[in-house]
C-alpha cells in the first residue's frame, strides 16, 4: 500500500483531499493552499492601504483617495475635460461626475463651459485644490497607475490577465455586475 493510501478504518487526518485544502492550511501536494493564503493575504493588504489612504486623506485634507487622484490629474492638466479625467483615472463617467462634484461643492476645482460648445465641461483647480496638493501625498491608485506604465508590455498584460480573473472571482452573482 503506498504512503498516501489508508487502510480502512484508520483516517490520516493530515492526508490531502482532491480539489480542497488541507486541514491544517498546509501546501497539499501541489503547493496551491500556500499560494492561495499568500495571494488572500496580499489582496488584503492591498484593501487595507487603499482604506487607510482614503480614511487618513479624508481626516487631514477633506478629501478621499480618488478625490485626491483626481485633484492631481487635474493640476497637471489645466482645462482638462470631463471624460479626459475619466480617461485618466481609468473609472466610470458617472463616478468621475460625482467626484467632481464633490470636489466643486468643496470649492478644490471650477467647471467651465468651453465656448463655443457649451456642452464641453474643462476643469480647473481653484487655489483651495493647489492648497491641498501641496500638503497631500500621492495616492495608491495613482502610485500604481504610475508604476504599471513603467512595466514592459509583457508584464502589463500578465497584471492586467491577473486582475481580471480575480475580478471575476470576487463578482457575486446574487448582486449582478
Amino acid at each position: 500500500m503506498s504512503a498516501s493510501a489508508t487502510r480502512p478504518g484508520t483516517a490520516t487526518p493530515s492526508a490531502p483531499r482532491r480539489g480542497r485544502p488541507t486541514p491544517r492550511g498546509d501546501a497539499g501536494p501541489d503547493g496551491r493552499v500556500r499560494d492561495v493564503q499568500a495571494i488572500v493575504g496580499t489582496l488584503n493588504r492591498i484593501f487595507q492601504v487603499v482604506d487607510q489612504f482614503s480614511r487618513a486623506s479624508l481626516r487631514r485634507f477633506g478629501v478621499s483617495g480618488p478625490q485626491l487622484w483626481a485633484l492631481r490629474v487635474v493640476s497637471a492638466s489645466p482645462d482638462l475635460t470631463m471624460g479626459a479625467l475619466s480617461r485618466r483615472l481609468y473609472l466610470h463617467a458617472s463616478t468621475v461626475s460625482g467626484i467632481v462634484d464633490r470636489l466643486e461643492a468643496r470649492r478644490l476645482v471650477v467647471r467651465r463651459r468651453r465656448q463655443p460648445d457649451s456642452r464641453v465641461v474643462t476643469l480647473r483647480l481653484t487655489a483651495g485644490g493647489r492648497r491641498v496638493l501641496e500638503r497631500a501625498p500621492e495616492p495608491p491608485r495613482s502610485r500604481v497607475s504610475a508604476g504599471l506604465l513603467r512595466l514592459a508590455p509583457r508584464s502589463i498584460r500578465a497584471v492586467r490577465s491577473a486582475v481580471q480573473i480575480l475580478e471575476r472571482l470576487m463578482r457575486s452573482p446574487e448582486l449582478g455586475p
